[in-house]
């Protein structure tokens, strides 16, 4: 994962080695060459002023995504290739193969594209105007393999223009160039630039980062302070970085992510739930979540900065939780798979009482707290209910067959749902589908029930309700809907090859 953006309209972009996708909330809508991307290698995501979204690529110059492939345009354009055009049009820096291996991408305030490339940084105005790219800053007495190829680029809140260029640090600000060297003698190239939101930047190699101070006049010199991070050695590197205005940083790095505030680091790893150890790029959405792109494993979301782990020490007596679950006053509960309920608080994990003697020492998936607040608990010996808001296993009651559902295990699917009208479904190892209607108070049986084995040999596993109010039940080879109360099985078809499902969404 080379880079993650938001657009203004709050979808994710996310530029891959394999090209560029898009999650909408629901899931992913993939780009790459057959959609006319010179190049499927992402390096950077951007937008201009209109909106329009810009891809960096490896080799390819830079692409713009567009709803029309017949939309003209002012700048020079590729036209090498006219049949896999489709939904980009890709830019030329120039003639130069390294010119076209582009990093970094920046808008300024006058809707300029900026681009940094192998060969140098380049500039063009759009989309208005004939202009061709225009070299601003050229790589001069060295070749790419002399220092590795970076590129970052950053405006600051002074409407200054920052690139990272190899081992340089690059200042466009009223019409001047200025040049900064990283301090030490590093071996090793600028791969990130941010805010240190004190007039100041961050500026990290893949060894070290520093508090960059530029100078405040002609006489004074710039100012580096080397951060006093504790970076494994090597061959731990650092890849990305991610600063926020409470003063917090975020590095990601090769042996996971690491967040600096205050003098202190903390490294969070698969350990810590991340899908890789590889963090190589970083974002922060407008609800706050940080997404983390990996090199192979995909991408994971921390939800809030602060990552407690529930363990024997903490009181968790198992560590295999099959649920976790959020009552109605916002306490978590863990429901492991063996060995009792757990209430997580701060930095502690709590016995539910009664929950570690049968039978609800093996409840697992089958708890529920329904829209009234009460619980359904399934077990081994049948189902119950207690009241709530908070999770007890001591006032409630055992669903009996003069209840119209039998003492029989509840599937741990988690075979237990409650629809948008307040209806619990069960579904039990008898093939019945069962439920509780609260509309029928006071009437008996107060379950109803669904015979599943004419149609299928299997558990009612998972159930769903879509936005139309149908039920969709998965269960052991097969998947149903129910349709005027009736169970019709899905088939598998040319556009669901396979109707097995795990879980139902």
């Amino acid at each position: 994962m080379n880079s993650v953006y938001q657009d203004r309209k709050g979808y994710l972009w996310f530029g891959t080695w394999e090209g560029l996708s898009r999650f909408d909330g629901y899931g992913f809508t993939n780009y790459g060459r057959r959609d006319g991307l010179a190049n499927p290698i992402i390096n950077d995501i951007t937008e201009d002023r209109d909106g329009n979204l810009w891809v960096a690529t490896q080799t390819g110059g830079v692409a713009r995504l567009i709803d029309d492939p017949k939309e003209p345009s002012s700048l020079p354009q590729d036209t090498s290739d006219t049949t896999t055009r489709k939904k980009f049009i890709n830019y030329s820096m120039s003639d130069k193969r390294e010119s076209n291996v582009v990093g970094a991408l920046l808008f300024d305030a006058e809707n300029t594209l900026w681009c940094v490339t192998e060969g140098g940084i380049y500039r063009a105005r759009v989309p208005t105007g004939n202009q061709r790219f225009d070299l601003k800053f050229e790589l001069v007495g060295q070749t790419p393999a002399d220092k590795g190829w970076t590129g970052y680029a950053l405006a600051d809140n002074q409407g200054r223009l920052w690139f990272g260029f190899y081992d340089e640090l690059i200042e466009f600000s009223e019409g001047r160039i200025t040049k900064y060297h990283l301090p030490d003698k590093l071996d090793a190239s600028v791969i990130s630039i941010q805010s240190d939101w004190h007039g100041g930047l961050f500026v990290a190699s893949h060894v070290a980062v520093f508090d960059f101070l530029p100078p405040t006049d002609v006489e004074s010199k710039e100012q580096w302070r080397k951060l006093p991070l504790a970076l494994m050695p090597r061959p731990e590197e650092v890849y990305t970085m991610l600063s926020e205005p409470n003063d917090t940083l975020w590095l990601g790095t090769s042996y996971g992510l690491i967040k600096y505030q205050d003098g202190r680091q903390t490294r969070m790893t698969t350990a810590q739930g991340l899908s890789e150890n590889h963090v190589s790029s970083l974002f922060k959405d407008r609800e706050e979540n940080l997404w983390i792109g990996t090199g192979i494993g995909g991408v994971s979301r921390l939800s809030n900065e602060k990552i407690v782990s529930f363990t024997s020490t903490e009181g968790l007596l198992s560590q295999n939780i099959s649920m976790l679950v959020e009552d109605h006053t916002e306490h978590i509960y863990a429901s492991a798979l063996s060995g009792g309920i757990f209430e997580l608080s701060e930095d502690k994990a709590t016995l539910v009482a009664g929950s570690q003697a049968a039978p609800f020492n093996l409840v697992g998936k089958r708890i529920l707290q329904d829209v009234r607040g009460d619980w359904w608990v399934g077990t081994e010996a049948g189902l119950f209910r207690f009241q709530g808001p908070r999770l007890q296993l001591e006032h409630g009651e055992k669903f009996k067959s003069a209840d119209g559902i039998p003492e029989s295990p509840v599937f741990n699917g988690p075979g237990m749902y409650e629809d948008s009208s307040g209806k619990v479904w069960v579904g039990l190892q008898d093939f019945n589908l069962y439920w509780f209607d609260p509309a029928r108070k006071g009437q008996a049986p107060l379950f109803q029930h669904l015979n599943l084995q004419d149609v299928w040999q299997s558990y009612a596993r998972d159930i769903v309700q879509d936005r139309a109010g149908a039920l969709w039940v998965g269960g052991f080879g097969g998947m149903l809907r129910l349709v005027d109360d009736k169970p019709v099985r899905i088939e598998p078809t040319d556009g669901l090859p396979e109707a097995n499902p795990r879980p139902l969404s």
